[in-house]
């Protein structure tokens, strides 16, 4: 493992402080304690090293040995890094799982390659090698066919001398520890095999840097038209958090409840299986929201605001198209603003997910069923009041009851002797809460009788106390309606009969639908939570606590890169979990051949309940593995969500550290550590022969704190260092216009770099984006003024210029992800769909020029059937091929030109 060289002499967090270190190097790579924690020196004072730990320190304390390698972070690059997903420090994470046995947790110091050791690859050396002839660093001398996409150059790594051939092994099977090729070099044989490692912090050398020349296609019309990127560029977009409106009750792990703009970091939430859930970070998010109305069959349930990033937790007995379903449930986690674009048919069988408590939790599961029977029986008699005589007959009929469920039942009376049924029910397990509701139910005498809903029970309740028995009723599968007097509970006779004859352990319920209404613009307060990141609200219903990222995984998805490396910095471990669930289900047509979409990604993930010291290294592993890849020649696109919680690691280290805090804690060097980063995108020629070239494109996510980016010292050092914005609009979401990129925000500094490129493929593209651009910004202009006056009094060119800016923003801006047509749009049918809508504004704005009374309404009226072309084009099938597609537009085209000749006769 190393040579024992140091001991531990002070732990703070992630950070600890070693003495007797001399000899070492700043970013030298160690390990701590006995189970060996991976660990980075990042500041060495005299014979002390301060040292930033990858994992959890729990355990470390002073004196313990500090062990040294001599080498500084490294990631091994060779074959086998597609198709995997790794930690923030290269450690495959499907090789730690079977090594952990099942468990969930990643057992702290595990030590595993990071590139399989015994996975065989066909090794073929490069043609027209021949032995004696002279290589430098960044020669190709072989081969190997890792997938149908890749084909992986084995390289001479560019920290080498380089020298004269001395032998290459022969074409076969070989693992990547195999020598494949020996070099003689200053006098001494040197022998290499497939795979090589290079420090994370130091960027792989290049021949020289190229200008970017070709746009990153990402398949939505409304970045590839109006604010394209370069491959090679870099890119920011904003990410977001899905909040609650303040006033929202929410549960905490005990069965209290408890408002959200109270939860504080460290508070336990109740999860939806009755186990807690831990708050790891708070947010504030500003901007239109939406009223979650539900109901159970037909009658009210409850209403909670939320923001349009929410992630509502949706149960469809049938496939949502663009979602993948959780393993083994019915369970869909969708976003609002996902969830508006759905069908109507789609939305109509989906319903919130219900509180299912599986495994005993609180403090009271120990007393057997009927003690909560007769807790029941004391809820439902009005009569009972909080004298000594009935503290006397409960102790009577409970005995030397287990002292929890005596503090249960005492929680039944409020401070002035009114009953109350405690939050803390929710977490029994299911038989508990039936006998308790059973209780309630046989006291009350069963009246009200048959109705079509089934029968209806009711169950005395106070103000105080029926969010709980509302929510116990959801959760045993009944209908709770509010009653003068108490709480109703309906439902079919199959609900209640188990009830009343507490025999039945089958829990069968019916759905809890929904809607949403618009909202007003407000503060609306989230959470980041561990786990599955779901909680339960007082009524019953289960949400999840926040949003995600979108266009950066559509970019991982349908972009015009050969490779992906998708870097999840801090984010939700079930985030990446569902790109490991939606990737392998999903196609890349290249030469008209379908390939699986991970056979060109790789996933790096360091979600927000590992350490936060990892985070740091992650982005950085990322980046270098991107870079090996460029050097390949491939182009390379790496998504970097989010670099806020990367920051927010350099924060949590800097203040171990001590260190003078800059704007919001963050460390004054922040903006050097963002620009060093971003300044590894780009495109260039690599070193070696034969000559290759290649790029590094990245798009950074930023998750300011309450959306507010003008705030935010990571968003503005972001937005000082990238050449392209994508600006992400929530009322635009609101209004279900996807994606939400507001055209008037957003920009792009690639476009002149681009217009070589465009005029050979493209020749009327620039100017039609520029027209584009002028229809939108003066549609802007105009709605002021229609504000103050109204439309008619508009001159008839503005009116045409307001509607033809409609159909702009409706039907080319606007995309449908969940249709065929509309998921991903070629550039060709880009460039036509805005050539026709272009060309028809031209048209008629010359024909309102023509002599006599012409007007905007006659010109519509005379070319309705044109006119609908513009928004009927979009529905043309990317799978019919180009060829089919040109001829089409083609013809809409001359359909179009024909309808103006027509008028103006």
């Amino acid at each position: 493992m190393g040579i024992i060289i140091g001991h531990i002499y002070s732990v703070s967090g992630p950070v600890i402080v070693a003495e007797d270190m001399h000899g070492t190097a700043m970013h030298e790579l160690v390990y701590c304690g006995k189970e060996k924690l991976v660990g980075e020196i990042i500041k060495l004072e005299e014979d002390r090293a301060t040292i930033q730990v990858y994992e959890e320190t729990a355990g470390l304390g002073t004196g313990d040995e500090v062990f040294s390698t001599g080498k500084p972070l490294s990631v091994e690059l060779g074959p086998g890094i597609m198709g995997t997903i790794y930690d923030g420090i290269q450690r495959p994470l499907e090789v730690i799982a079977d090594q952990s046995g099942g468990s969930i947790w990643i057992k702290r110091g595990v030590s595993v390659n990071s590139l399989s050791r015994e996975t065989q690859w066909d090794w073929v050396p490069l043609p027209g090698l021949k032995v004696g002839s002279l290589v430098a660093p960044g020669d190709v001398i072989g081969t190997v066919q890792e997938n149908s996409l890749i084909n992986h150059k084995i390289m001479v790594p560019p920290n080498a001398v380089g020298g004269k051939l001395v032998s290459v092994t022969p074409a076969g099977p070989h693992t990547i520890e195999d020598t494949v090729y020996v070099l003689e070099t200053q006098g001494k044989t040197v022998e290499y095999p497939m795979y090589h490692t290079w420090p994370v912090y130091a960027p792989r050398p290049v021949r020289e840097k190229l200008p970017g020349v070709n746009p990153l296609f990402t398949g939505q019309r409304v970045l590839d038209a109006l604010f394209p990127v370069v491959q090679g560029g870099t890119c920011a977009i904003p990410g977001a958090f899905g909040c609650f409106a303040p006033g929202t009750k929410v549960l905490k792990a005990n069965g209290e409840t408890i408002l959200v703009e109270d939860v504080k970091e460290g508070s336990t939430l109740l999860g939806p299986d009755g186990t807690p859930r831990t708050v790891v970070n708070l947010t504030t998010v500003s901007g239109p929201t939406f009223t979650v109305k539900t109901t159970v069959a037909g009658r009210p349930l409850s209403e909670v605001t939320v923001d349009t990033s929410h992630v509502l937790c949706v149960e469809s007995p049938t496939t949502v198209p663009g979602h993948v379903r959780v393993p083994n449930t019915d369970l869909y986690h969708i976003p609002v603003s996902d969830y508006l674009a759905l069908p109507a048919e789609v939305q109509a069988q989906c319903s919130i997910a219900q509180f299912r408590s599986k495994t005993p939790a609180g403090t009271t599961t120990e007393a057997p069923e009927s003690w909560y029977y007769v807790a029941g029986v004391f809820l439902g008699d009005s009569s009972r009041d909080s004298s000594d005589e009935s503290d006397e007959l409960v102790k009577a009929i409970v005995g030397d009851a287990e002292e929890k469920f005596a503090e249960f039942l005492d929680a039944t009376f409020t401070a002035d002797g009114t009953p109350m049924l405690p939050m803390a029910a929710l977490a029994l397990p299911a038989a508990c809460r039936r006998n308790l509701l059973a209780g309630m139910a046989d006291v009350a005498a069963i009246q009200g009788g048959k109705t079509d809903a089934g029968l209806l029970v009711p169950v005395p309740c106070s103000e105080a106390c029926l969010d709980a028995a509302a929510a116990l009723a959801v959760s045993v599968g009944l209908t709770p309606i509010p009653v003068a007097g108490g709480l109703a509970l309906a439902g079919p006779l199959e609900h209640i009969k188990p009830l009343l004859k507490k025999a039945s352990p089958v829990e069968c319920r019916d759905p809890v639908r929904f809607t949403l209404e618009p909202g007003s613009d407000m503060e609306c307060k989230g959470f980041t939570l561990d786990g599955d990141l779901m909680h339960v609200l007082p009524c019953g219903t289960v949400h999840h606590n926040c949003g995600k990222t979108v266009i950066s995984q559509s970019l991982s998805k349908y972009s015009n890169s050969d490779c992906i490396v998708y870097t999840g910095c801090g984010e939700r471990g079930n985030e990446m979990a569902e790109v490991l669930m939606e990737f392998p289900e999903l196609d890349v047509e290249i030469d008209g051949v379908k390939h699986n979409i991970m056979k060109r990604t790789c996933l790096i993930a360091n979600t927000s309940n590992m350490p936060v010291a990892a985070r740091s290294a992650s982005i950085y592993t990322g980046v270098t593995i991107a870079e090996y890849l460029r050097d390949m020649g491939l182009n390379v696109a790496m998504m970097a969500d989010s670099t806020s919680r990367w920051a927010e690691a350099l924060r949590e280290c800097s203040g171990r550290l001590a260190e003078m805090p800059a704007d919001s804690g963050m460390p004054a060097y922040l903006g050097a550590r963002l620009a060093a980063f971003y300044e590894r995108a780009g495109r260039a020629a690599v070193l070696g022969a034969p000559e290759r070239k290649g790029s590094v494109t990245i798009v950074g996510a930023v998750s300011p704190p309450g959306g507010d980016i003008g705030g935010d010292p990571v968003s503005t050092s972001t937005l000082s260092i990238v050449q392209v914005f994508w600006g992400l609009d929530k009322k635009l979401a609101q209004r279900k216009h996807f994606p939400s990129v507001n055209w008037l925000r957003s920009y792009s500094k690639y476009t002149n770099a681009l217009e070589p490129f465009y005029d050979e493929h493209y020749p009327r593209f620039v100017d039609l984006r520029v027209k584009m651009r002028e229809i939108l910004q003066h549609e802007e202009e105009l709605l002021e003024i229609v504000q103050l006056v109204g439309r008619d009094s508009l001159a008839e060119n503005d009116k045409i210029t307001l509607e033809i800016a409609q159909v702009i923003r409706q039907d080319f801006l606007q995309q449908n992800g969940f249709t065929d047509f509309d998921r991903f749009c070629p550039f060709y049918k880009t460039v036509w769909m805005m050539r026709l809508i272009l060309e028809y504004y031209e048209l008629a704005q010359t024909h309102l020029k023509r002599p006599g009374k012409q007007s905007w309404a006659h010109i519509k009226t005379g070319t309705i059937k044109a006119f609908r072309l513009l928004s009927q084009v979009k529905r043309a099938l990317p799978s019919d091929g180009e060829a089919v597609l040109v001829k089409q537009f083609e013809e809409a085209l001359e359909e179009i030109v024909t309808a103006f000749q027509g008028l103006a006769e």
